[in-house]
């Protein structure tokens, strides 16, 4: 499941397909090498960039430039990240965890995690859930008595929930730049009370049309169970790569 998803056109191709992008480096128009869990694989170009929280069968695996070509052969080499930038949500307490942040124990077991940080002026927590963040505010300080206690969404004078469907921007970096803001003391906390994103998931087009569409997948991979074409000569088996 990626939270990113970039729409790749394949190469040969003018269909553009949703896929997983865990690599917030990419950009529109990079030509990039797409995998399947079953290790098929396509070249293609990234058409677009959005925020949908969509759990796609492909994902960006890297830059095709990034992929070696020599004697005949294509390989890429395994410190070739598949991940690089804040793109997932525990990204998120990861950061807080790291950047002086205190984890609390929750009172409700729909969050994961929560952290809270005063700072000279306000307290605020940030409560992690599957699929968006809750944050409060509140003026003054926190005591050791209250830090004791379960985190609850209730905490605070100010409420704010964030969801990662439909987001428009990458929430994730936003959080974080938040986080580092606040600490700081240097966060705008009127603009970050604005909510982001949506309950509601907007289904990928493929879901939702008819049958026929289910072929859009099954045109990446062959539909044969063997070798995935790449393109430019290049084929994937589950040895490696190599072209034809």
């Amino acid at each position: 499941m990626s939270y990113i998803t970039a729409f790749v056109v394949l190469d040969r191709s003018e269909q553009e397909y949703p896929v997983n992008c865990l690599r917030t480096d990419v950009q529109v128009n990079d030509r990039v090498i797409i995998t399947s869990p079953d290790n098929q694989a396509r070249l293609g170009r990234i058409n677009r960039l959005e925020f949908h929280n969509w759990n796609c069968r492909w994902t960006i695996r890297c830059r095709a430039s990034e992929a070696d070509r020599g004697n005949g052969r294509v390989s890429i080499d395994p410190s070739v990240p598949i991940k690089s930038g804040p793109a997932e949500i525990f990204d998120v307490p990861r950061h807080l965890a790291a950047t002086g942040w205190r984890r609390r124990s929750l009172a409700a077991r729909k969050f994961k995690v929560g952290y809270t940080l005063a700072n000279s002026s306000h307290v605020c927590h940030i409560l992690v859930r599957t699929n968006g963040f809750n944050v409060a505010f509140s003026e003054g300080g926190v005591t050791r008595a209250e830090m004791e206690k379960p985190l609850s969404i209730s905490d605070g004078t100010s409420h704010v929930s964030h969801s990662l469907n439909e987001s428009g921007i990458n929430l994730i970096a936003h959080m974080i730049d938040f986080a580092d803001a606040f600490r700081a003391d240097a966060a705008d906390l009127e603009r970050f009370l604005v909510p982001i994103g949506s309950s509601a998931k907007k289904k990928p087009l493929i879901e939702k049309e008819d049958a026929s569409m289910q072929d859009i997948y099954d045109a990446i991979s062959g539909g044969s169970g063997g070798a995935a074409y790449l393109g430019d000569g290049g084929y994937l088996t589950g040895g490696g790569w190599f072209n034809d």
